[in-house]
């Protein structure tokens, strides 16, 4: 089945959508009007910043518009190292058309469906981008990613989280504190900080794409639980290559209210 983009000029942006019925269809984003007035402050008052920002991209190596909003993660995470936790997680709607996306799980497809029904959407889309939990848009709208992170810095003041990170017996081990609350659970994602891909097939056939902070595995626990897990290495796995970022995220409404992230030792 060949998917065809749908390009909207006044728009600028676009991306595919999954309807109930498995179809893709084509998606915009809303006109930038308003927004573009402070375009030359999208980057500014960031220095005093208090608070936090996890931006979490829903993309697929299938995909013909997510290598542009793949970059503009990249960009962002060398430009933003302070109090900004990026996270790319591979869906795997894609991999039966043309392509097998090697980063992709169900598990990753299903998380996205949560912020799908929490958003009240009509359907998941790629590239999809969602800020602390809070707002979601097209993954590849620079102006809209930059302003979001910006304001979250500014204003979303972030709770206590601790995390550390070392190998020890085969496997990667990780402890954590947070504030023990019936209402949250802890997210604990083993990211891979670069990756890259010569993609054969699919509408991404011949070109090489770059990932930046590749969600490999996910541990969600309840604080109280325990503090402590381990997950097993990747094949080929060295430590400088990897980190852990964790958040707190409340169970019902889906809202980020803490993150931390930690080098592998």
């Amino acid at each position: 089945m060949k998917l065809i983009l749908i390009s909207i000029a006044a728009l600028g942006i676009a991306g595919f959508t999954l309807n109930k019925t498995g179809v893709f269809s084509g998606r915009s984003s809303k006109p930038a009007t308003t927004s573009l007035m402070n375009s030359t402050n999208a980057d500014a008052k960031t220095s005093n910043a208090k608070g936090f920002a996890v931006v979490e991209l829903f993309t697929s190596e299938g995909c013909s518009s997510c290598p542009s909003a793949d970059a503009l993660l990249g960009k962002l995470a060398a430009e933003k190292k302070e109090h900004v936790y990026v996270l790319s997680y591979h869906v795997d709607y894609w991999d039966r058309l043309g392509w097998k996306d090697a980063f992709s799980k169900p598990q990753w497809t299903a998380r996205q469906r949560a912020y799908v029904n929490q958003f009240r959407l009509e359907s998941a889309y790629t590239p999809q981008a969602v800020i602390n939990g809070r707002e979601e848009f097209v993954g590849s709208n620079n102006l809209q990613l930059y302003t979001s992170v910006d304001k979250e810095l500014n204003e979303s003041e972030g709770g206590q989280l601790k995390v550390t990170a070392v190998v020890k017996e085969g496997k990667i081990s990780v402890s954590y504190d947070a504030s023990p609350s019936a209402n949250v659970t802890v997210n604990l994602a083993l990211v891979q900080l670069k990756t890259t891909t010569e993609v054969k097939r699919g509408e991404n056939g011949g070109r090489h794409l770059e990932h930046t902070n590749v969600v490999r595995e996910l541990a969600t626990v309840n604080p109280s639980d325990r503090s402590e897990i381990s997950f097993t290495p990747p094949g080929n796995f060295n430590a400088s290559e990897y980190k852990i970022i964790a958040f707190v995220q409340y169970k019902r409404d889906l809202k980020i209210t803490a993150a931390a992230e930690a080098i592998i030792q």
